[in-house]
């Protein structure tokens, strides 16, 4: 019962800590980002936690799984509509992680 216990205030955890991240939109490339980990429990609060700890402050999402972090966003002129990054985060359905080419971006 300890490790459940313990398990959830983890994800929990990693869940709240998305609050902080401000989005800043969907995008069609990945310029400027670098791929950072593929994760079956994918989320933005998780994304976020990996940036953070490589202290960049620009982090994406792709694929549901995929987090890549960067220290500048894509260009502007990669911008598509927020529909393109329709993809439930594999950990997280709430959150939205990109889509298939698409990354959702935010700043910590």
């Amino acid at each position: 019962m300890m490790f459940q216990l313990t398990s959830n205030f983890v994800v929990l955890a990693l869940f709240a800590s998305a609050a902080q991240s401000a989005y800043l939109g969907c995008f069609s490339s990945s310029t400027n980002l670098s791929f950072k980990e593929h994760d079956v429990y994918q989320s933005l609060g998780q994304c976020q936690q990996v940036c953070k700890a490589a202290n960049l402050p620009i982090l994406a999402t792709t694929k549901g799984t995929d987090c890549f972090c960067g220290a500048e966003a894509p260009p502007q002129s990669d911008a598509v509509a927020d529909s393109s990054c329709n993809t439930p985060c594999s950990g997280y359905a709430e959150d939205k992680c990109g889509g298939e080419g698409f990354f959702s971006v935010s700043s910590l």
